[in-house]
């Protein structure tokens, strides 16, 4: 996970995933060629819903990565399901805050799988899992912004003094190592925008990733973190909760790919 070398095309149906091994699966969703037959592929796997929430969006930029995202995660949890599954006869439901999962029968019942998906920038990054709880994240990592009061709002009081201390190089990498932890832990528990991102503090050092205190209710009581980059310039975080990450299996889904 440390180079974009470790990143293997997915081809056909992805192995299904050992208990503590996840699929992370990177898909790009701006190209710089697009045309409208590229759209047209990914706005073909959307439900009419899906293609009026995107419609909903104001920036027709933002609108296209949306559909672009949704439909590669469609087409990315077909190929994790398996049997020439049909992306469009996916079904999902949604928790408490709204973190949807698959079903897989007309009585709601949960599929096995657990994914997660998250977009920045020119990729969209999903994560597929047997039984256990993750979350994704991804940033683009724009060294050139000032991240202080991006800091100030986001990071815990302890976070923020021990990111504070570092000299200015550090700090514009350790944020965005931190950023996308933090936001990877809230979505592994399902609370999203719900959970106070000031209510636990985590290490931002690039190795050994670990949760220092967590001081909210639903607490995990195990949970593990990775952090990678997806590009050379697009920061990502996976957390999962259970005790250790097993195995990280790094795939790239382009269109038309599952069809091959």
């Amino acid at each position: 996970m440390k180079s974009e070398e470790a990143w293997r095309p997915l081809v056909g149906e992805l192995p299904p995933p050992a208990r503590g091994e996840v699929h992370l699966v990177r898909a790009r969703i701006a190209h710089a060629g697009a045309d409208e037959a590229h759209e047209a592929f990914f706005r073909g796997a959307l439900t009419g819903a899906e293609k009026a929430r995107a419609d909903r969006l104001i920036d027709p930029r933002r609108a296209r990565e949306w559909s672009a995202a949704r439909a590669s995660l469609r087409h990315i949890l077909a190929a994790a399901v398996g049997g020439a599954c049909d992306p469009l006869s996916l079904r999902f439901s949604a928790g408490p805050h709204k973190k949807p999962y698959l079903i897989t029968d007309p009585s709601g019942a949960a599929h096995h799988l657990r994914f997660n998906l998250s977009h920045s920038g020119v990729w969209a990054l999903v994560a597929i899992t047997s039984q256990d709880e993750l979350g994704v994240d991804v940033e683009y990592r724009d060294l050139e912004r000032p991240t202080p009061a991006l800091a100030r709002y986001a990071f815990s009081r302890d976070e923020y003094a021990r990111w504070e201390a570092l000299c200015e190089e550090e700090q514009k990498l350790a944020f965005y190592r931190l950023w996308t932890r933090k936001e990877a832990y809230i979505k592994a528990l399902g609370m999203g925008l719900h959970l106070d991102l000031k209510s636990f503090d985590l290490s931002h050092e690039e190795d050994a990733p670990r949760l220092l205190e967590a001081r909210h209710e639903g607490a995990p009581e195990a949970i593990a973190f990775e952090s990678f980059m997806v590009d050379g310039r697009h920061q990502g975080a996976l957390a999962i909760c259970r005790d250790a990450l097993e195995r990280i299996s790094s795939w790239e889904w382009s269109p038309g790919s599952d069809n091959e």
